[in-house]
């Protein structure tokens, strides 16, 4: 059934991944408005801002569009989801006429929750008080579609996945996903394999934990130290590596104990048993919540730049009335011969 494409209705809050070809749109039945008084987030500095979750605010549904980077339009298939919420996707990637993509979901909105400061004031030391338990989730996309595709029939024929998509009247797709693992937040993964298919993803777990999830296997291995909060782990991959987990984790650390000096740690990405840990003593260390790693020859190339921006401006203060450049002594050697001269 030939469909007109739709565009994305931009009123609604929505999260964006990409693959090689493709962009995905995921829209959310989440909104954040400003709020006053106690009723706020503690995220926020300069404005108070509360978060609504409201299934019927726009659809009971999570509305998935998919664009064409090529043509800049949207497939004319309608994708969509039982309702959930996406604060960090992992990955996306295509494979035989399939987008597949990864996302850490939440059925509600207890994520934000947390952290409204009333909630905060009355926090329980097991904190049962609100809890919320994501899930690692993988949707996918079947590009192509059967003309002959009959009405409740399964569009995806990924062997390697439990995903299902199932084709309903008027031509609308009902995507059902396969839970990866539960859980865990803040994922990192080898980015070399941004947009291709992987295996490994490095997270915080729930409970202070370093996990390192197969979506293969779905096999976990986790880190964890007693009275220490750990935060996202960034995975560095080792020169010239030649597999995906060969490398290792820096994980930032904060300990409970006040006589415990914070510390760098450093996890070998294959079995998450440590290599190093440095203390940073002299500066309190803060826990975080996203880190970087930057190379160095990624700093290289910095420093580089800037060099080339202060030779260009000492160059630009050669033609300004009233400042002196530097001179070369070839320079002064010809100036003094034009003096003679005269």
């Amino acid at each position: 059934m030939a469909m007109r494409p739709r565009r994305p209705d931009t009123t609604q809050p929505c999260g964006e991944l990409h693959s090689s070809s493709h962009l995905i749109l995921v829209f959310y039945p989440q909104a954040t408005g400003i709020a006053i008084g106690e009723d706020c987030l503690l995220f926020s500095f300069t404005k108070s801002y509360q978060v609504y979750y409201n299934t019927s605010m726009f659809r009971p549904r999570n509305r998935i569009y998919i664009i064409d980077r090529k043509s800049r339009m949207p497939l004319p298939q309608y994708y969509y989801s039982t309702p959930f919420v996406v604060y960090h996707h992992v990955n996306a990637y295509e494979v035989d006429g399939h987008i597949v993509f990864d996302v850490i979901a939440h059925n509600d909105n207890r994520m934000y929750e947390m952290f409204y400061m009333a909630n905060l004031r009355n926090w329980d030391s097991d904190g049962s008080t609100i809890s919320c338990l994501s899930q690692c989730r993988r949707y996918v996309i079947p590009l192509h579609m059967d003309k002959d595709a009959s009405i409740g029939s399964d569009l995806v024929r990924l062997l390697s996945t439990q995903v299902s998509a199932i084709l309903e009247e008027c031509g609308r797709v009902f995507c059902i996903p396969e839970v990866l693992g539960e859980g865990i937040e803040l994922p990192r993964i080898n980015y070399n394999y941004n947009g291709k298919d992987y295996s490994y993803i490095y997270a915080d777990g729930f409970a202070a934990k370093i996990i390192k999830l197969n979506v293969k296997t779905k096999e976990m291995l986790q880190w964890q130290e007693e009275f220490t909060y750990p935060s996202e782990p960034v995975f560095v991959p080792a020169p010239n590596s030649q597999c995906e987990d060969d490398g290792v984790l820096l994980v930032s650390i904060i300990s409970m104990l006040p006589d415990t000096l914070p510390f760098l740690l450093v996890l070998d990405a294959s079995t998450l048993t440590e290599k190093a840990r440095a203390y940073v003593r002299g500066s309190k260390l803060h826990m975080d919540i996203h880190g970087v790693f930057l190379a160095s020859d990624v700093c290289a190339r910095c420093k580089k730049a800037e060099e080339d921006e202060h030779a260009q401006k000492e160059e630009c203060d050669l033609d300004v009335p009233g400042k002196m450049g530097k001179v070369t002594s070839e320079e002064a050697e010809a100036h003094g011969d034009q003096n003679k001269e005269m």
